[in-house]
């Protein structure tokens, strides 16, 4: 997170640029979701499902 303290800053693979409660994890779900290849894929099923309703 971006306001993580430096020992995890130095341990950490990723770092989010937002603070936690601000969209940190929002942040993490989309890089995950993105870096599989499942992003573009689940916001339109998402927006479909969404469009029946």
């Amino acid at each position: 997170m971006a306001n993580a303290t430096e020992p995890v800053i130095r341990i950490a693979d990723w770092q989010s640029t937002r603070p936690g409660g601000r969209g940190a994890v929002r942040e993490f779900s989309d890089a995950l979701l993105q870096a599989r290849g499942d992003l573009d894929r689940i916001v339109d099923e998402y927006v479909e499902e969404r469009s029946r309703t």
